[in-house]
């Protein structure tokens, strides 16, 4: 007659507790090509973030009327016709520096050799404003058109290295390419996916998967949410666009 064998029983089973093993799936940091991309396409926003900010942006002229009538305002460049005129009438260029990013608009210059016309110099009133500001306005007159100055390329050229980055990168870690597509729009996300997706630039070992990623669609409310209280609420937010 035979004697069955019995498996001994595993280390610590008498006291109720019962080994087990479980595997966690992880997700690879990027390989040296990996590093390169990302990290040229956070540079690029950066600097592009950098560019767009020091750029004017064009601007109703009453919002120069105000910033320079509450002291926002310290250096002022008005455009100026060639050549003294005696009749003629024309739009000419303005831009303004000071809190924020600087500013750009047009105002009317109108001259007539006709005493029954009324002269109308937008430009005189920048200046006279100017002048009443509690800042000192540094004022330059310039005859004929402003420089165009530098296109700012750096920051459309990351996003867009950003969003190939995401299509034809990884999975990402830590919410799908929809949701991580909806939230760029909140301008500063981009930086934070190449830096953070699908493992944060630092970190050399496996970082461990998440099965609850955030999904396509909370992300869209989320930014339904969050767009407008950072134009309402953060200065300059809106500047970045």
């Amino acid at each position: 007659m035979s004697t069955p064998v019995v498996d001994p029983l595993p280390e610590g089973a008498w006291s109720g507790s019962v080994a087990t093993t479980a595997s966690v799936a992880t997700v690879a940091p990027s390989g040296l090509p990996g590093l390169l991309v990302r990290g040229v396409v956070a540079l690029a926003l950066l600097i592009g973030w950098v560019q767009v900010y020091a750029s004017p942006v064009e601007r109703d002229l009453s919002d120069l009327y105000g910033a320079l009538e509450a002291g926002q305002v310290t250096s002022v460049t008005i455009e100026r016709p060639r050549e003294v005129w005696s009749d003629g009438q024309g739009t000419f260029a303005v831009r303004w520096s000071g809190a924020g990013r600087p500013g750009s608009s047009t105002y009317r210059y109108e001259v007539s050799s006709d005493p029954a016309v009324t002269a109308v110099d937008q430009g005189e009133v920048i200046a006279s404003l100017a002048a009443q500001s509690p800042q000192q306005v540094d004022v330059t007159w310039h005859a004929g058109p402003l420089p165009t100055g530098h296109v700012p390329l750096l920051g459309p050229l990351g996003v867009l290295g950003g969003l190939l980055v995401l299509v034809l990168g990884p999975q990402p870690r830590l919410a799908t390419r929809w949701a991580w597509f909806w939230l760029a729009t909140i301008t500063p996300v981009w930086l934070a996916f190449v830096v953070l997706e699908p493992v944060p630039l630092w970190r050399r070992v496996p970082a461990p998967s998440r099965p609850g990623r955030l999904t396509g669609g909370w992300a869209f409310v989320l930014v339904l949410v969050l767009n407008p209280l950072l134009t309402a609420f953060v200065p300059g937010y809106a500047d970045l666009w």
